[in-house]
C-alpha cells in the first residue's frame, strides 16, 4: 500500500514522496507533449534523471517481443559518468506501449549514438531546465506539491513492491548497491502480514499410508 500523508500536512524533506496511480496519471497527463515520452519512461522505469538523459538510442531494443533499454552511463553536472557501481549498469524492461511510444519520438535520421531526449545542438537534456520547465509546471496543474524527479523514480519502485516484485529484483530494477539499502528505502512498503504459521514437524512427517 502507498503511504498516506495526512490531509493539511506538507511533505518534509526527509519524507520520500510517493504518487498514488491517480496522482501519477494526473501529473503525466499535465506534461507538454514533447516531452510526454521523457516523463513516461521515468515513471514506467524508474530511472535517475541523470540516467535517462544520459540514453543513446543504442542503448534501446524497442522492436521484438522484449523491449529493454539498457543503462549504461549518466549525466552529471553535465559531464558524461559511469554507473556509480556495477550494478548501476542495467537492463530494464519495457512495455510494448512504452516501446512504440519511443519508436514514434526517435526522428528518422537519428544516429545511434545520438541522444534519445536531446536538448539544444544535439547534446544531452539540462536537467534543471527540465525541471523548471516541464516538470514543476505539470505538477502545479494537477494540484500536486513537492514533486521532484526522484518522486517519479520512488513512485516507480512503491508500484512495482505493488505489483509483488521481490526486494532483491527491485534491487537489480533500481540499479542500488546493495539490497540492504533497497530494503532500507522503500522496506516500509512491504506488506506486514507474515502469512500462515508454520508447523515444521507437520511438513517433515512422512505421508501416513
Amino acid at each position: 500500500m502507498l503511504p498516506r500523508r495526512r490531509a493539511g500536512r506538507a511533505w518534509s524533506t526527509r519524507e520520500r514522496r510517493y504518487l498514488t496511480r491517480a496522482e501519477l496519471a494526473r501529473l503525466l497527463d499535465e506534461v507538454p507533449p514533447k516531452w510526454g515520452p521523457l516523463f513516461e519512461l521515468l515513471a514506467a522505469t524508474g530511472l535517475r534523471i541523470s540516467e535517462a538523459v544520459g540514453l543513446r538510442w543504442s542503448d534501446l531494443v524497442l522492436d521484438g517481443a522484449t523491449p529493454h533499454l539498457r543503462v549504461r552511463r549518466a549525466i552529471v553536472k553535465g559531464a558524461i559518468v559511469a554507473p556509480k557501481s556495477r550494478h548501476g549498469a542495467r537492463l530494464i524492461p519495457l512495455s510494448s506501449a512504452l516501446a512504440a511510444m519511443l519508436r514514434a519520438h526517435r526522428p528518422r535520421a537519428a544516429a545511434e549514438d545520438a541522444y534519445v531526449f536531446p536538448g539544444r545542438d544535439g547534446a544531452a537534456s539540462d536537467q534543471g531546465s527540465l525541471r523548471r520547465r516541464g516538470l514543476v509546471p505539470a505538477a502545479e496543474r494537477a494540484g500536486l506539491n513537492g514533486v521532484g524527479f526522484r518522486t517519479l523514480r520512488h513512485t516507480c519502485a512503491s508500484l512495482l513492491m505493488e505489483s509483488g516484485l521481490s526486494p532483491l529484483r527491485l534491487q537489480r530494477w533500481m540499479g542500488h548497491h546493495s539490497p540492504v539499502f533497497t530494503l532500507e528505502t522503500y522496506g516500509h512498503l512491504i506488506d506486514g502480514d507474515l502469512g500462515p504459521a508454520l508447523d515444521p514437524r507437520q511438513e517433515l512427517r512422512p505421508t501416513q499410508r
